[in-house]
C-alpha cells in the first residue's frame, strides 16, 4: 500500500500507530513518529503551520477533517497530499482516538498546475497573434516588443530578445529586445558580433533544437565564462534560445534570460514557444512581403518605362498590335513596320513554321510557356530569341491574343557551344591525366616492389650493426617514396570520385593503441610526453573504414611529432551514444609544437601547402597529408577542425558518427594461420618479372606450400592444362598475353573456378573493377606488405574451390547454377547462419532492385537504372552471376539521360535474371 494510515490519541494527538508506507511517502522510518509530540510540524513548511489549527478547528466542529496541502519530506522534496481524519467514539459516544488517511496527489496537482500554465500561455499566444494580425506595418517594432514583454512576464524572465543570424557575414545582432525594470539593455553591445563563438548554440539550432540551460552552474567554469560573455552578466541563472527557421533556412533565435532565479521550461512551454517562433516567422514574412510589395510596385513602374526586354502584343491571328522600344531595337523594324503584320511572316519569311500555330493553341487553353526560336532581323541576320508567351485577356475574361517577352540570346547560345567544346577538351585532358597517373603508378610501384621486397629479404639475413643501419635508412626512404606515391594517387582518386570508403567491423580502441605503439618510439626519441586517453563509453566494435581511419591518425600524429620538439602530444578518444546503434566519436589530438598562424589555418587543407614554403625550410613534406585527411573524413560523413596558436601548439578534432558492430565479427575477420597448414596446397605464380617472382616466392615459402612459376599468360595456361592448383597469383601487365586475357581464358576455355588474385601496380578503382569483372576474385597492390600479402593468400587457401573440367558435357551444362555461393561460404568460415543471413539480405536487395528497375522503365529514367546497377554489381560479382553481370556492367557505365530501346531490353534481361537468381537462392535456403 502506497497510502499512509495512522492513529493518534485524543485529545493530546500523540501518534500511536502508522503504516510502514510512511517511510516511502515521507522519508522517515516508522519508529521516528511513535510517541513524538507536535510531530506534524516536522512535515509542514513553516509558512503552512496555520494548517494545523485549521484541521483542529474542523475536527472540533465536525468530528472530522479533510484538507489538500503541501509537505516537505526528509529529503527536502515538496509533495502534495490529500489528508483525511475523523474521531472514533466508544459505545457511550466518548472519543477514543483519531484515525487518519493520507494520499499522495503530487502528480495530479502538478498536472493541474501544468494545464493551467499551458492554458494561460495559449491565451497569451492568442492575444499576441491577434495583435500581429491587426498590426500595421509601421507599428512593427512596438508590436514585437510587446509580444516579448508578455512572454517575458509569463515565464518570469528578465530579458527577452530576437537575435538575427547573418551567416554570409559571420555576424549576428539583437534586433528586438525587452528588459525587466531593473535590467539593462544589451542591444548596442550585441551588434554585428562574430558567430564563431556561437558555434555550439548554432549546431543545436541547425538541427531545429532549442538550446536550454536550466542552471548555468552545471557547466564547467570555461563554458560558463563563454556563455556569460555573450549572454549577460554574472547574474545569469537560466537561459533558453528557440531557433527561428524560415523554410529550411536558419535565420535567428528568440532568447529568454532569467537573472533572479532559475526557470526550468516544461515540455508544454517548449512546444508553445515553438509555435511562437513559427508565428514570429510568419508575421515577419508578412511584413517583409508588404515591404517588398511596395518596392516591387516602384520597380515594375521603372521596368515598364525602361524595359530592356522586347515586349510584343499580337491578336488571335498573330497580327502585331504593339511593340515596345526594346523590341524595335532588337528586330530593327520600326513600330509602323511592325503593326498590322503577321509576326511569323515578318520574322520567319522563308519557313512554314508550325511552332507559332502550336503556341496559339496553348494560349487558347490558357497555358503560358517559354521557348527558343531562330528568326531573321530586318538586316537578314540570324538571331536566336528566348520568348516567354502568355495568353492576353480582356476585362470580360475573353482571349484576345498573346503577350510575349523577347530576349536575344544569340551570344549566350554561342557561349554554350564554346562551353561544350571546352568541357569536351577538359574531359579529354582529365582522361589523359588519369592515364598518366595510372602509368606512373605502374612504372613507380613496380621497381618499388622490387626495392622494398629485396630490403625485406636482406633484413632477414645476419647483418652487422652498420649494415643494418644502412638497410634501415634504405627501407625508410623507400617507404617514404611509397607514401608520396600513395598520397598523390589518393588525391587523384578523390578528385575523380573513385575513392571508396569501406564499412567493416573493427575495434577503434585496438586501432588507436596500435597507432600509439608505432608512434611511441618517435616520441621517446624526441623526449616528448605521449598520452592516450580512451573513453569507457567507446563501443568495443564499430563499423567503418579501419584502414582510412588509421591513415588519418598517422597523418595528423606524424605532423604533430614532426612539429613538436618539447612538451607533449595527447590523444583523447570520446564517445557518445546518439542512437541505440550509433556512436558519435570525437578524437582530439593536441600538441605543444610550433603552432600555426591564423592565416595558414585557413589554407591548411589546401593541397601541396606548407606554412614554411621557402627552400631553406626546416620541415620537409609534400603538404598532402592534411588535404587527404580532410577529404577522407568528409567522405566518411565527418568533420575535421583545427585550432592553433603560433608558438603554443595545435589541436586537431575529428568528429565521426559510426554504427556499432557485432563483437563476433572481429573474431571472424581476425585471420591467422600456421606455417604448416598449407603444405598440401599448390600455388601458380604468374609474373613476367623474375625479381618480382623471387620476392613473392620468398614470402610464400613461409606458408610451406608448393609454388609453381609461369613467366606469362601463355605459359600459365599450358601449366594449368596439365596441373591442378589451389590458387593463382596473376600479374596484370605481361608480354604475349596479359593477366586479364589469361583470366578470361581460364574462366571460359578451361572452365576453372579456382581463386585468382591480381598482382597489380594499378591502384585506380576502374582498373580493379575491370579485373573483378573479368573473373578475378581479389587483388593485391604492389608493393605489398608481407603480412597483408600472406594473410590474403592464406584466406583463399583455407577454402576448397570446386573446378569444372574443360570436357564438361552438354548435359551437365544444363544443370549449371546461375550463382556460386563459394565466396559466401569462404567468408562464413563454417557459419551456416551467416550464409543464410547474407542470402536473405541479397534476396531482399534483388527484389527491391527489380521494383526500382521496373519504375525506371516506366519513367524512362536512365539515372535510376545506372544507380541500381552500380549498387548490385559487387554482390553479383561475388556470386559469379555470369548470366547478367555483363548487362549490369553495361548499365553501370552508360552515360545517358533517357533510356533508348536497346537499353530497355538490357534492363528487362537484368530484371528477369535477378528474379531467376532469387528463385535459385530460395532453393539453396530450403
Amino acid at each position: 500500500m502506497s497510502d499512509v494510515v495512522y492513529t493518534a490519541s485524543f485529545p493530546d494527538y500523540d501518534l500511536t500507530f502508522v503504516t510502514p508506507s510512511v517511510d516511502q511517502m515521507f522519508g522517515y522510518p516508522t519508529g521516528f513518529w511513535i510517541g513524538r509530540h507536535n510531530w506534524w510540524y516536522t512535515l509542514l513548511l513553516e509558512e503552512d503551520y496555520p494548517i494545523v489549527d485549521e484541521l483542529l478547528q474542523q475536527l472540533t466542529a465536525k468530528g472530522k477533517f479533510e484538507k489538500t496541502h503541501r509537505i516537505r519530506t526528509n529529503l527536502g522534496e515538496i509533495k502534495w497530499i490529500r489528508h483525511k481524519g475523523k474521531i472514533v467514539f466508544d459505545e457511550q459516544s466518548n472519543p477514543l482516538r483519531m484515525d487518519c488517511h493520507i494520499t499522495d496527489i503530487t502528480f495530479q496537482q502538478q498536472a493541474e498546475e501544468n494545464l493551467k500554465t499551458e492554458i494561460h500561455l495559449q491565451e497569451v499566444l492568442i492575444d499576441i497573434a491577434f495583435i500581429y494580425i491587426n498590426s500595421e506595418l509601421e507599428n512593427e517594432i512596438a508590436t514585437i516588443n510587446e509580444s516579448l514583454r508578455k512572454l517575458g512576464y509569463f515565464f518570469d524572465a528578465d530579458r527577452a530578445y530576437i537575435f538575427d543570424y547573418h551567416f554570409d557575414k559571420n555576424k549576428g545582432s539583437i534586433i528586438y529586445e525587452w528588459c525587466n525594470d531593473d535590467v539593462s539593455s544589451r542591444m548596442k553591445q550585441v551588434k554585428n558580433i562574430s558567430l564563431t563563438d556561437f558555434n555550439g548554440i548554432i549546431e543545436y539550432h541547425q538541427r531545429g533544437e532549442n538550446f536550454h540551460l536550466h542552471d548555468l552552474r552545471r557547466l564547467k567554469a570555461r563554458e560558463q565564462q563563454s556563455i556569460l560573455e555573450h549572454f549577460g552578466s554574472g547574474r545569469l541563472r537560466s537561459l533558453i534560445t528557440i531557433p527561428m527557421i524560415k523554410g529550411k533556412k536558419l535565420v535567428g533565435f528568440i532568447g529568454f534570460e532569467s537573472l533572479r532565479k532559475h526557470h526550468n521550461y516544461t515540455a508544454s512551454e517548449l512546444k508553445l514557444l515553438g509555435l511562437f517562433s513559427h508565428m514570429l516567422i510568419n508575421i515577419r514574412n508578412r511584413q517583409g512581403w508588404e515591404k517588398q510589395l511596395k518596392i516591387q510596385e516602384e520597380k515594375f513602374r521603372n521596368i515598364i518605362a525602361n524595359m530592356n526586354l522586347g515586349l510584343l502584343e499580337v491578336d488571335n491571328d498573330d497580327t502585331i498590335l504593339f511593340a515596345n522600344q526594346s523590341m524595335i531595337e532588337m528586330c530593327g523594324f520600326s513600330l509602323n513596320e511592325l503593326k498590322g503584320n503577321k509576326a511569323a511572316s515578318l520574322f520567319m519569311p522563308n519557313k512554314k513554321n508550325q511552332i507559332i500555330a502550336g503556341k496559339q493553341n496553348l494560349r487558347k487553353k490558357g497555358i503560358s510557356d517559354s521557348y527558343e526560336i531562330e528568326i531573321l532581323n530586318k538586316k537578314g541576320e540570324a538571331r536566336v530569341w528566348l520568348i516567354s508567351g502568355a495568353p492576353n485577356y480582356d476585362d470580360k475574361g475573353e482571349l484576345i491574343g498573346t503577350i510575349g517577352i523577347h530576349l536575344d540570346i544569340t551570344q549566350q547560345k554561342k557561349l554554350e557551344k564554346d562551353l561544350a567544346e571546352s568541357k569536351s577538351f577538359a574531359e579529354t585532358a582529365n582522361k589523359a591525366k588519369e592515364l598518366f597517373l595510372a602509368n606512373m603508378s605502374h612504372e613507380i610501384r613496380t621497381p618499388l616492389n622490387v626495392i622494398i621486397g629485396m630490403i625485406r629479404q636482406l633484413g632477414k639475413e645476419n647483418l652487422k650493426g652498420k649494415q643494418m643501419f644502412y638497410l634501415r635508412q634504405a627501407d625508410s626512404s623507400a617507404k617514404h617514396l611509397l607514401a608520396i606515391v600513395n598520397n598523390i594517387l589518393d588525391i587523384a582518386k578523390i578528385e575523380s570520385g573513385e575513392m571508396t570508403i569501406n564499412a567493416e567491423a573493427f575495434s577503434l580502441n585496438a586501432l588507436c593503441n596500435n597507432v600509439y605503439s608505432v608512434m611511441y618510439s618517435i616520441s621517446r626519441d624526441k623526449n616528448l610526453e605521449f598520452i592516450l586517453n580512451t573513453s569507457e563509453k567507446l563501443s568495443p566494435v564499430l563499423i567503418g573504414d579501419e584502414v582510412r581511419i588509421r591513415q588519418i591518425l598517422f597523418n595528423i600524429l606524424g605532423n604533430a611529432m614532426k612539429f613538436t620538439d618539447n612538451g607533449s602530444i595527447t590523444i583523447d578518444i570520446n564517445a557518445e551514444d546518439i542512437e541505440d546503434n550509433k556512436q558519435q566519436i570525437t578524437v582530439n589530438i593536441q600538441d605543444t609544437g610550433i603552432g600555426m598562424t591564423e592565416e595558414y589555418i585557413h589554407r591548411i587543407f589546401d593541397k601541396f601547402t606548407q606554412e614554411e614554403a621557402s627552400s631553406r625550410r626546416k620541415f620537409e613534406g609534400t603538404g598532402l597529408g592534411m588535404a587527404i585527411s580532410s577529404d577522407l573524413i568528409r567522405l566518411m560523413g565527418g568533420k575535421l577542425h583545427v585550432k592553433s596558436t603560433k608558438g603554443v601548439g595545435s589541436t586537431f578534432s575529428i568528429t565521426l558518427t559510426l554504427p556499432k558492430g557485432d563483437p563476433s565479427a572481429l573474431i571472424r575477420s581476425d585471420l591467422s594461420w600456421d606455417q604448416g597448414d598449407f603444405s598440401g596446397k599448390k600455388i601458380l605464380l604468374v609474373e613476367d618479372n623474375e625479381v618480382n617472382r623471387f620476392i613473392a616466392v620468398q614470402s610464400l615459402t613461409l606458408l610451406r606450400c608448393q609454388i609453381d612459376e609461369a613467366g606469362n599468360g601463355i605459359e600459365a595456361l599450358e601449366k594449368m592444362r596439365t596441373n591442378q592448383y589451389d590458387l593463382i597469383l596473376m600479374d596484370i601487365q605481361m608480354p604475349g598475353m596479359d593477366g586479364v586475357e589469361t583470366t578470361e581464358k581460364i574462366r571460359t576455355e578451361l572452365k576453372l573456378k579456382l581463386p585468382i588474385i591480381a598482382l597489380t601496380a594499378n591502384a585506380f578503382k576502374h582498373d580493379i573493377d575491370l579485373y573483378l569483372s573479368k573473373g578475378m576474385n581479389d587483388y593485391i597492390i604492389k608493393p605489398f606488405d608481407e603480412r597483408d600479402f600472406l594473410k590474403k593468400v592464406a584466406m583463399y587457401l583455407q577454402q576448397e574451390f570446386v573446378s569444372t573440367e574443360a570436357t564438361e558435357s552438354a548435359a551437365n551444362q544444363s544443370d549449371r547454377k546461375l550463382i556460386d555461393t563459394t565466396v559466401l561460404e569462404q567468408m562464413s568460415r563454417g557459419d551456416h547462419e551467416f550464409v543464410s543471413k547474407m542470402i536473405s539480405i541479397f534476396k531482399k536487395s534483388a527484389q527491391e532492385s527489380c521494383q526500382r528497375l521496373e519504375e525506371s522503365l516506366v519513367n524512362k529514367d536512365a539515372g535510376t537504372a545506372k544507380k541500381i546497377a552500380h549498387k548490385i554489381k559487387p554482390s553479383l560479382v561475388q556470386l559469379h552471376a555470369d548470366t547478367i553481370i555483363e548487362d549490369v556492367l553495361y548499365l553501370d557505365k552508360m552515360d545517358a539521360d533517357r533510356l533508348d530501346a536497346p537499353t530497355e531490353v538490357i534492363i528487362r534481361n537484368v530484371i528477369d535474371g535477378l528474379q531467376e537468381i532469387v528463385k535459385e537462392l530460395d532453393q539453396i535456403s530450403n
